[in-house]
């Protein structure tokens, strides 16, 4: 447990990270649109000291093609504040779900 959660831009919020960086840069893979696999990926991933994103991997998979995309654009991640512990940065964990909605089309 850390004393100061890290924080991407600022919160400590895992859904500002999900909006401001995995959904604006994660990209629905063709062909799993095409199968219409869906589905929630839950993604484990270490912040070290110095705010880096490490060892991104999948607890939770939905589909080997979702799961890649999920754990790609995780470790892709700009820097995080690390959190800390008795004002020390340190390794913290973080797991998330990544969400691959498919739109219906609708008739015409």
């Amino acid at each position: 447990e850390c004393d100061v959660k890290p924080t991407f831009l600022g919160s400590t919020d895992p859904g500002v990270f999900l909006q401001k960086w995995v959904y604006a840069y994660l990209h629905y893979p063709a062909e799993a649109v095409r199968q219409g696999i869906h589905g929630r990926v839950l993604v484990d991933f270490l912040i070290d000291e110095k705010g880096n994103v490490k060892d991104a991997h999948v607890l939770k998979g939905v589909h080997p093609l979702l799961d890649e995309e999920a754990v790609k654009v995780v470790g892709a991640s700009p820097r995080w504040k690390p959190g800390k512990v008795r004002g020390k940065p340190v390794i913290s964990e973080v797991s998330l779900y990544v969400e691959f909605i498919l739109e219906r089309r609708k008739n015409r």
